[in-house]
């Protein structure tokens, strides 16, 4: 199974990384989907399709080319907002006005469904 065992030092930290509160109480098969069976350091992860979903709903998902922008992630602060710029074959994130990434291809039709509900994005962690 793709979840760091419960007994590890920094699983508390793993709990935190996917924002679950540590006192939480949460079974193995949950887990495993608000983690979308990410491992801490790795790039793997299932993809929900979110086509039965009804909003509101949060989705927390990476930035893509964050580091390759020439925007300095120094300048980036937690808990700001980000928007959006759709186009039909990407969703790039802006930060001040100014492109920081691009949100994963595989989410380009979800985020164009749902353009013109109340799409707010903030900076959970860099």
């Amino acid at each position: 199974m793709r979840l760091p065992p419960r007994k590890r030092n920094d699983f508390n930290q793993f709990l935190e990384s996917i924002r679950i509160p540590t006192d939480t109480s949460i079974s193995d098969f949950a887990l495993l989907g608000y983690s979308r069976a990410t491992l801490p350091g790795d790039n793997f992860s299932i993809l929900h399709p979110f086509e039965h979903v009804n909003e509101p709903f949060e989705f927390v998902t990476e930035i893509n080319f964050l580091d390759h922008n020439g925007y300095a992630i120094d300048d980036i602060k937690i808990g700001n907002e980000i928007s959006f710029q759709y186009g039909l074959d990407s969703i790039e994130v802006k930060y001040n006005r100014h492109t920081i990434g691009y949100i994963k291809k595989v989410y380009t039709s979800l985020f164009n469904r749902i353009k013109d509900t109340n799409i707010k994005g903030v900076i959970e962690k860099k």
